[in-house]
């Protein structure tokens, strides 16, 4: 490869390390800006619909941000390749400024994102089976109290109430005020059989603030039972989304 013909692919190589950074790279400053805006606005704003719209929209919603940044990935680095000729363009230590910059600002945009509406877990065991399979990748949304209030029936993931640096991801059963017992091998919630129990006898009242969780896999998981109710504030994300999975059922939003 020539030293031109270099020369001609490093706009496009710019915007594929960043997008915009070739528009950069060939003098098109506030181009350079609308391709990076888009990428970083897009991605938060995508993020956040993904946390609040139906279950049927959310595998939609979810493409939509892969094609998404795809299409501005594709645009930037062949837009930037086409304007390649164009004067004004900005040393590479002015590129190398802008990349760091830049990709500053989308880790602070993932940190965000993550820290506030939307993570991804990966679940380690097979106490939620079949509903939720080990191996399965899920994206949660972290925004319990003001989105997705807590009801029964619920999967949620949540800090061990002992050792708030270990999460489980099991199913509410019980809030506060029902009472919870077992009889023989069924568990008892209000009066009503709420699935099997394998476990010596117990009988407890939730207390405000909490709620009893336990694994829908019966014979291969702990519960309440074992750690305790689990405090609301100690519950940091609901499943949205299955987007990954060795068993199948990629996209359900059914848990």
């Amino acid at each position: 490869m020539n030293e031109t013909t270099s020369n001609a692919w490093q706009p496009a190589l710019a915007s594929f390390a960043l997008p915009g950074l070739g528009q950069f790279r060939n003098g098109e400053q506030r181009h350079g800006l609308t391709v990076f805006s888009t990428l970083v606005v897009g991605n938060a704003l995508l993020a956040w619909l993904l946390t609040s719209v139906p279950e049927g929209l959310r595998w939609l919603m979810f493409g939509a941000l892969l094609i998404g940044n795809l299409v501005v990935y594709v645009y930037a680095i062949g837009q930037a390749y086409l304007s390649k000729n164009r004067t004004g363009s900005q040393p590479w230590h002015t590129l190398l400024m802008l990349w760091m910059l830049g990709t500053a600002l989308v880790m602070g945009s993932v940190f965000l994102e993550r820290s506030y509406w939307i993570h991804a877990f990966k679940i380690p065991s097979e106490s939620m089976e079949p509903a939720i399979s080990a191996g399965d990748y899920l994206m949660t949304t972290k925004r319990v109290d003001q989105v997705h209030p807590l009801e029964e029936n619920d999967v949620v993931v949540f800090m061990n109430p002992n050792n708030p640096s270990i999460y489980y991801i099991k199913r509410i059963v019980a809030l506060p005020g029902d009472t919870v017992q077992n009889n023989g091998n069924i568990l008892i919630v209000n009066g009503k059989p709420a699935g099997e129990y394998y476990g010596d006898k117990f009988q407890m009242s939730v207390p405000h603030g909490e709620v009893f969780v336990i694994g829908d896999n019966r014979k291969n998981t702990s519960s309440s039972v074992n750690f305790g109710t689990v405090p609301i504030h100690n519950i940091v994300a609901k499943p949205i989304l299955r987007w990954a999975s060795s068993k199948g059922g990629v996209g359900t939003t059914d848990f």
